[in-house]
């Protein structure tokens, strides 16, 4: 058996490289999908959810504005409002 001459090793040690990064891609590319997959299944929820925050802004404003005629109108009638 002849020893392996360093150009061979170094091929070796290419091809090697060459299989765990395509291994890698394909792994990567799989993870890939599989966020995007998720992403697609969460969308309807994100619209739910900004519809919900926007309805509770919106109502927030409202008992802001409600606060504040309460408030005007106890201290026309000289009730203290905290």
């Amino acid at each position: 058996m002849q020893d392996k001459t360093t150009d061979e090793k170094i091929d070796d040690v290419l091809s090697v490289l060459r299989d765990v990064i395509t291994s890698a891609d394909r792994q990567f590319r799989a993870v890939r999908e599989d966020i995007a997959h998720v992403q697609a299944e969460f969308a309807p929820v994100n619209q739910k959810l900004d519809r919900i925050e926007s309805y509770v802004s919106a109502h927030e404003r409202r008992i802001d504005i409600l606060e504040d005629r309460v408030r005007q109108l106890a201290t026309k009638i000289g009730i203290a409002f905290n």
